[in-house]
């Protein structure tokens, strides 16, 4: 390995009782031994807990200057104290960005130019306001993959007159986030996903959105999505079409207007199935359905499961 000539890295660490990696450890500990090394690419974050001893953590300032003096390239950094699930979290990596992917982006993100990158998750336990999403939009112009995690509400959900814009994004989770992420993402007067073709977020929050699917379906920004439910008693539903490449008109056709109300139509028949199903299930613990189902048990096999979520399923396969 010493004798490599060109290293990319992609490393995330988690240290307890101790500093983040900075410019002076990765040389002394590392770059030091890689005599040949003419080309180095990196992506480093350091996540610290303090278990036992509070480790006074260096400034965004310090890790700049840690850089100077040794070789490098242009580097980039952000510190972020007192961060989400640690202590502290650092962030240093090569300039121009070179991977497809930036995990763990938060609320201390400055900005920066990130062509390359097709797959982008964010969490924080702090709001993401709408100036943010705006950054994104702008600093990754490629982006394909956005994953949210933030349960709290935004502060500032007051949303701008213009949309924001993700050309390219085709796969959007919502799952782990509050109901204001996705109503940001949804409706087309606050974001424009011409390519949106898969969605990942909380059955109620759909419901709220649309208004029990009363609202005008050409208001959101969906496509021609099937519907597949990873589980009859989930909370969560998963959304896609087939047609992700085509981009979906500003101005809808009748014949997209009516797609997308029959979108919503069978949505709401889910809804009932689903309650239905419930109901049957709650029924039956019940004493009376207990005797019956004793008695009638060597006529009648009650449905597994298994069964039921194949037929609920094979419901929106056929929708």
């Amino acid at each position: 390995m010493i004798n490599l000539e060109e290293l990319k890295l992609y490393l995330s660490v988690r240290r307890s009782d101790s500093t983040y990696i900075d410019g002076i450890q990765l040389y002394d500990q590392f770059l030091i031994y890689m005599t040949q090394l003419k080309k180095f690419t990196f992506s480093i974050k350091t996540m610290v807990l303090f278990r036992t001893v509070k480790v006074e953590l260096q400034s965004n300032e310090d890790i700049q200057r840690s850089f100077i003096g040794r070789g490098y390239q242009q580097v980039a950094s952000y510190v972020h104290p007192n961060a989400f699930s640690c202590d502290g979290k650092c962030h240093i990596y090569s300039l121009p960005y070179d991977f497809e992917y930036f995990f763990n982006l938060d609320n201390s993100f400055q900005g920066g130019m990130f062509n390359k990158v097709r797959q982008l998750k964010m969490s924080d336990a702090i709001p993401f306001e709408d100036n943010l999403f705006k950054l994104i939009s702008q600093n990754f112009p490629f982006l394909e993959f956005l994953y949210i995690s933030n349960d709290y509400p935004q502060k500032h959900n007051q949303h701008s007159s213009t949309s924001i814009i993700f050309p390219y994004l085709k796969f959007l989770d919502l799952k782990w986030a509050h109901i204001d992420y996705a109503e940001l993402f949804l409706l087309k007067k606050n974001m424009y996903l011409s390519r949106l073709s898969n969605l990942f977020m909380k059955y109620e929050s759909l419901i709220t959105i649309t208004n029990n699917f009363t609202n005008d379906a050409t208001q959101f920004n969906f496509g021609n999505f099937h519907l597949h439910i990873t589980a009859p008693f989930t909370s969560t539903f998963i959304a896609y079409h087939e047609t992700a490449t085509q981009p979906i008109s500003k101005s809808p056709s009748k014949n997209e207007s009516y797609t997308k109300q029959r979108y919503f139509q069978r949505l709401q028949k889910s809804l009932v199935r689903h309650r239905s199903r419930s109901s049957f299930y709650s029924n039956s613990n019940s004493p009376s359905s207990s005797r019956s189902r004793s008695r009638s048990h060597r006529q009648v096999k009650s449905p597994s499961r298994y069964n039921c979520s194949q037929r609920y399923s094979s419901f929106y396969q056929n929708c």
